[in-house]
């Protein structure tokens, strides 16, 4: 309670009567199966469109892929029908492989920019990193397969220039090297550097053939350049040094010391406004100071950029620091932000990372259509044909790594569930399962594509018994993008995609039937109604042509064998408001249980359940006759009170969908009384 200490007007807030219920959604779908790439562990990523999911899993499979290859097909025509959101997860076989590169080459190596022929002198080269007058340098032609065609070794450099990026060699080169497919090797590199034993390993974010097609680029750069103003102390011996700008520098930075013949590489221990203070003194004293513009004595920073590139998709990364101590540096920053990649250091000791110069960055050294890369190779999709129920189920190694149907645990969100075109009883027992334990999603479920036998479709329903998931069939005809034919799929996308236009056009109370499928173009098989007269009350729901009315789903029931359950709309209309309540009086908890919560809950959820009746969702003409609420001492006894239990019993009257519409037609002598 407040204190009340002087004299005064005091102003208190205090919360009476109802607080509003927001309804949750029912229209967001989740998704399990085969994909091209994208994550198989962890939480199931979020997609709100097919190009979002092609950005993410990856696009079509072909045919190879079996009954496994329909996930992309069923996320494409859940969004064809109305769906706007979903979350997909992927399977895999437990013998894939990511692709990686794990022998990357230090040190550098460039490409001519301009062809050098047989006697020139002059090399135009993309970058001078690590090029200074006592460096050497290797040419070597390499044919289309890699393999050096023609090479030129032991080059001396007599000068370089900067702002051309050229070299000029101390003797002519004997051949010609077009810029297209020669590689530049820097076999001394400037400052008497030495280049790294080891360098970093890249792996593909995901395992999966598509990690192959990943090529990746590393390129010198450098985010600040200024001039050396001053020695701060004894010019032979000092290492602290005033320059000009000192923008771009930062504490951990290595840098190059350039006078335009030789080159010097340190890193940066300290800096303080415009005094730096470097690992070691520059050789050349107080001659490493320049004052003239434009600048000769220049000192630089040295980053490197990292393009990664996937089919159409660019990852660029710049100005990366091979300092783990700097916020630039290339691990952390590639690691948290490249959906492509993942990148592994080479070092197990903080030791290791004392070097002083940039030679650890990675090297191009594939040739790929003119240009050096770096290529991933051994990734592997793994033995589809020998994915089993168990890889679908997946393993609950805790939160944010679980796989599977088990990681449909971590998001709430989820409604409505499928793994498209899986029709073993086993995975689809386990969907119910899941369902069935979380209480706040609906299951959608396919039947065996060539399946046309009503007694084989029986067979398959009566393994089946449940309220919480419903049975499809036949499959639907679309046009396949990647094999340019129609082709079968699995129909769950498609009513997943029903689902949502119809729960966000009508409310979750209209039953997800005689609605129009858009995208289909025919049925695998024409069930007539003498066939539905038999599945339908068995609860099969049937995908029938209608001439002049299209292609719709024709039934709205449930796997119950409970009456009370049999239709769709009056379960998930259930769910809806089951999950509602419940996240909408999470204040209760640990309030005074007393009859002013009582009343306060009472109001609560009458206030949602009249909002809910007025909808349509509910039976009666008053809302009196719609639901009921009770949350009082009939609800619970003083036991009950003592052990802390809130006992609210509420009763509601659910629409049922008009199943069977039937006009009772007599013939009438006209002015005769009517008499019932």
């Amino acid at each position: 309670m407040p204190e009340y200490l002087s004299p005064g007007v005091y102003i208190e807030e205090i919360e009476i009567g109802a607080k509003p219920i927001e309804g949750v959604s029912t229209s967001t779908a989740g998704f399990l199966g085969v994909a091209e790439k994208g994550p198989a562990e962890g939480l199931p990523e979020l997609i709100t469109s097919f190009g979002e999911f092609q950005r993410k899993f990856g696009s079509y499979l072909p045919e190879s892929y079996s009954n496994y290859r329909f996930l992309p097909y069923a996320v494409e025509s859940f969004f064809m029908n109305g769906g706007s959101r979903c979350y997909v997860l992927r399977v895999l076989p437990s013998d894939a492989l990511e692709a990686k590169n794990m022998s990357i080459n230090c040190g550098v190596i460039t490409q001519l920019t301009e062809d050098c022929n047989n006697g020139d002198t002059v090399l135009k080269l993309e970058s001078l990193h690590g090029i200074d007058t006592t460096s050497s340098l290797s040419l070597e032609k390499l044919r289309a397969d890699g393999s050096v065609e023609s090479s030129h070794s032991g080059l001396t450099i007599s000068s370089y220039n900067n702002s051309s990026n050229s070299v000029t060699l101390s003797n002519p080169i004997g051949s010609n090297y077009p810029k297209n497919s020669t590689r530049v090797i820097v076999s001394t590199l400037a400052g008497g550097a030495s280049a790294a034993s080891k360098t970093l390993d890249i792996f593909a974010i995901n395992k999966g053939d598509w990690g192959e097609d990943i090529i990746i680029r590393s390129m010198p750069s450098s985010q600040a350049k200024t001039q050396i103003i001053e020695v701060i102390g004894d010019a032979a011996t000092s290492t602290r040094y005033k320059i000009k700008n000192k923008n771009g520098f930062y504490k951990g930075a290595i840098i190059v010391y350039d006078n335009g013949s030789n080159k010097q590489y340190r890193k940066i221990t300290s800096i303080q406004d415009d005094i730096i203070t470097l690992s070691s003194h520059l050789t050349g004293d107080a001659g490493v100071i320049d004052t003239s513009a434009p600048p000769i004595k220049t000192i630089s920073t040295c980053e490197f950029d990292l393009q990664v590139i996937y089919k159409n998709d660019v990852e660029t990364f710049n100005y990366l620091s091979m300092n783990p101590d700097a916020s630039n540096y290339f691990i952390k920053v590639v690691n948290n932000r490249s959906s492509l990649i993942t990148l592994k250091s080479p070092y197990s000791a903080s030791a290791d990372y004392t070097r002083t110069d940039p030679f650890d960055m990675p090297t191009n050294n594939d040739l790929i259509n003119g240009k050096l890369y770096i290529k991933l190779a051994n990734g592997s999709d793994g033995t589809i044909s020998g994915l089993t129920a168990s890889d679908f189920k997946g393993l609950d190694n805790g939160p944010g790594k679980r796989s599977g149907i088990e990681a449909f645990k971590d998001i709430d969100e989820v409604n409505i569930i499928a793994a498209p075109g899986i029709t073993d009883i086993n995975v689809q027992l386990a969907l119910i399962a899941h369902c069935e334990n979380l209480k706040d999603r609906f299951a959608v479920l396919d039947m065996q594509e060539n399946a046309q036998k009503v007694s084989d479709l029986q067979a398959h329903r009566n393994l089946i018994d449940t309220s919480y998931a419903a049975l499809y069939h036949p499959w639907i005809k679309v046009y396949d993008s990647l094999e340019k034919k129609d082709i079968f799929i699995p129909p769950s996308g498609a009513v997943m995609g029903i689902y949502a236009r119809s729960d966000q056009a009508r409310g979750v109370h209209k039953a997800p039937a005689n609605e129009k499928l858009s995208g289909v173009v025919d049925l695998k098989y024409q069930l007539n109604k003498g066939e539905q007269d038999i599945l339908n009350p068995a609860g099969i729901n049937l995908i029938r042509a209608f001439p002049g009315r299209g292609i719709r789903v024709w039934g709205a029931r449930t796997c119950s064998s409970n009456s009370l359950w049999k239709y769709i709309n009056v379960r998930r209309l259930f769910l809806y408001l089951e999950e509602s309540i419940d996240e909408g009086t999470q204040w209760v908890v640990f309030e005074p249980n007393n009859e002013k919560l009582w009343a306060r809950v009472r109001a609560t959820i009458t206030e949602f359940l009249t909002r809910v009746w007025r909808e349509g969702a509910l039976m009666g003409t008053k809302a009196e006759e719609a639901f009921f609420v009770k949350c009082d001492r009939t609800t619970m006894t003083q036991d009950d009170i003592d052990n802390g239990r809130l006992i609210c019993v509420i009763g509601v009257a659910p629409v049922k969908p008009a199943e069977f519409v039937i006009f009772r037609i007599a013939q009438w002598a006209g002015g005769s009384a009517i008499t019932e």
